[in-house]
């Protein structure tokens, strides 16, 4: 239950950083590694290349993270990549004969297989913080005092004290190794509770809390209903179901936990079992029933103690924990690679092979492996 991490690879990219080169680099590690069936989430930044070759390449279904509202609309960084969106826009101009053989070559977008998506959260704080903090201007009062002249001293204490506990909630999920995708909407969940409270008794800043919850409610609204993301936070036996009140969110995650705890069962059953086909056929009579489930899960809901020790004694939900939790909520692990990249890759440096370079920047993240 001790969680590791190490960096696998740094790959060059020639050309256009296009959505499906991005997801042709991603396939190749995964094929290198052999991890596709290993990987639960990706998280990644928000850039529009990264967002359209999961859009594309990923897996869709109803618990999987969809792009988020206000997502293009020239709020975050792309790094300049808005090649894929103009050439869809020409390949709509005007219309095209082509001959049978070209329409049953045409991409049908199978070609690669990527995992679930995940948007940075960190990156999602930052863009709350900054773009959604700046709306607040609106309101005159509010502008006229931000602008932080002597006089202001009480106005700039309120809102030292209004952006702290964003502040901190950033510190929390850039975590690498005691932090969890469980994390997540407790975490999010507790910032808005308390930019609530202190709307209640702010003098100035209302306008900048009002704007922070709507932005936190643009960006985190649908995560915050995810049953995946809440039953990954009660699993966590940090959190369990403390971190709400909301008995309608509770039920969604316990709902989720007690569904796949059933598939678990099932599955165990059916890789141990080796009869006939008329036992097989009956086999579902003799499967763990929906109030062992219940008591499982009620045993771990119950269970003293706040570490994961607590779920040892417990293998089903241990194994279902280890599942949601294992990937990471922000992809600030990887732009704490980057910036070793740029320690490494100097002037006199220029000359350097991709691979050559890749392999002395893997070297000082995995140094615990050698």
């Amino acid at each position: 239950m001790q969680r590791s991490y190490a960096a696998l690879a740094c790959k060059q990219l020639r050309g256009s950083h296009t959505f499906s080169a991005l997801a042709g680099a991603l396939n190749d590690i995964h094929t290198e590694f052999n991890i596709r069936e290993k990987i639960v989430r990706t998280t990644t930044d928000n850039g529009s290349n990264f967002l359209k070759a999961f859009r594309v390449y990923g897996q869709t279904d109803e618990n999987n993270n969809p792009e988020p509202a206000g997502e293009g609309d020239g709020e975050e960084d792309d790094g300049g990549q808005n090649d894929d969106d103009n050439e869809e826009e020409e390949s709509g101009q005007g219309v095209e004969f082509v001959d049978a053989g070209a329409l049953l070559d045409k991409d049908d977008y199978l070609e690669y297989q990527l995992p679930k998506h995940h948007h940075c959260a960190c990156h999602l704080l930052n863009l709350v913080s900054t773009v959604d903090a700046s709306k607040a201007e609106v309101n005159p009062l509010y502008k006229r005092l931000s602008r932080f002249t002597p006089v202001e001293l009480a106005f700039l204490a309120e809102y030292a004290k209004t952006m702290s506990p964003v502040a901190k909630a950033l510190d929390v999920l850039q975590g690498e190794t005691s932090v969890q995708m469980g994390w997540l909407v407790p975490t999010i969940t507790l910032l808005r509770t308390k930019l609530q409270h202190l709307h209640v008794a702010s003098k100035f800043c209302e306008p900048l809390i009002a704007a922070l919850l709507s932005g936190l409610e643009k960006r985190f609204g649908e995560m915050l209903a995810d049953p995946e993301l809440i039953a990954a936070a009660i699993l966590v036996p940090k959190f369990r179901t403390c971190w709400t009140s909301d008995d309608d969110i509770l039920k969604l995650g316990l709902d989720y936990i007690r569904s796949h705890l059933d598939c678990q069962t099932e599955n165990h059953v059916s890789e141990g079992s080796q009869s006939s086909e008329e036992e097989d056929f009956f086999s579902s009579l003799k499967r763990t029933g929906p109030l062992e489930t219940t008591q499982q899960l009620d045993t771990y809901l119950g269970c003293p103690g706040d570490t994961v020790q607590v779920l040892k004694s417990i293998p089903a939900v241990c194994q279902l924990s280890l599942k949601l939790n294992t990937a990471l909520p922000a992809s600030a692990a990887c732009e704490r690679l980057f910036s070793v990249a740029g320690l490494i890759f100097r002037p006199r440096r220029a000359c350097i092979g991709s691979k050559n370079f890749e392999n002395q920047l893997l070297l000082r993240p995995n140094k615990a492996y050698w």
